[in-house]
């Protein structure tokens, strides 16, 4: 038996391997198919469960009101509340999205008492418990706090500002930011009202010109050298004789 030469052989071998390829290259496409088919159907599959994810997420945070806000280096010089602070200026929050609850949070189930509760709105009625804790929480009096929370939302906690100013206290959102609050929350909304009150006092020394900061900004307070404007004195005048009337020294509230 003779043994064809090397080259022959190579050239037979090679031929084989051409008549082999279609068919290597419908397997190939067989498979790359199958892949294909499969990679789609798991990425459909994942992408359908983080929608489901975000949505389940966004649906606990309308109904709580609720965010971890992180607190920031902010200064306190820098953060400001609402530029408005009258209740005029005050319009209905967001009722869907984000931040919005859709229908008025619930108060806290226990108003505080005192003869200072009697002679809330009734609108402040039931948010009195909170507005007592937060009070001596941060040494302010009651009365106090309750006339703030009436001048700047009328007790209102979906009130929102046309300067963009939110709930109860009407804390602006880098104010809110500052303080750790979600400003929606009219709980945490009115204690960040206490706490920013509480700096401000420390810082000017006076409720009269920490009331004005609270409205035109510790800036604007501190290049005036004292209230800035008529509005704000205006401001501050209603602040304080609305805590005057919830402390029975007044027989009127402005």
């Amino acid at each position: 038996m003779t043994t064809m030469p090397d080259g022959v052989s190579a050239m037979f071998a090679r031929i084989s391997e051409l008549r082999a390829a279609p068919a290597a290259v419908s397997e190939i496409k067989a498979r790359f198919a199958s892949n294909l088919s499969s990679a789609v159907a798991a990425a459909t599959a994942t992408s359908s469960s983080a929608t489901g994810t975000a949505t389940t997420g966004i649906s606990q945070r309308e109904s709580a009101g609720v965010a971890n806000a992180a607190s920031t280096a902010t200064a306190a010089s820098t953060a400001t509340t609402s530029t408005t602070g009258a209740s005029t200026n005050v319009t209905a929050g967001p009722s869907t999205g984000v931040g919005g609850t859709g229908a008025t949070p619930a108060a806290p189930s226990a108003p505080a008492t005192g003869a200072w509760t009697d002679r809330l709105p009734d609108a402040g009625k039931p948010w009195s418990g909170q507005i007592a804790a937060s009070a001596q929480k941060y040494g302010l009096d009651p009365e106090f706090l309750g006339g703030v929370i009436w001048t700047e939302s009328d007790f209102n906690p979906q009130a929102v500002s046309p300067d963009g100013a939110i709930g109860m206290g009407q804390l602006m959102p880098e104010t809110a930011q500052w303080l750790g609050v979600d400003p929606y929350n009219p709980a945490q909304n009115i204690d960040g009202a206490a706490h920013y009150y509480r700096n401000l006092v420390d810082r000017f020394g006076s409720l009269d010109l920490a009331t004005a900061a609270y409205f035109a900004g510790p800036t604007a307070v501190k290049n005036a050298g004292g209230i800035p404007s008529d509005r704000a004195a205006s401001y501050v005048s209603k602040v304080l004789g609305r805590r005057d009337f919830l402390a029975g020294t007044s027989a009127t509230a402005p």
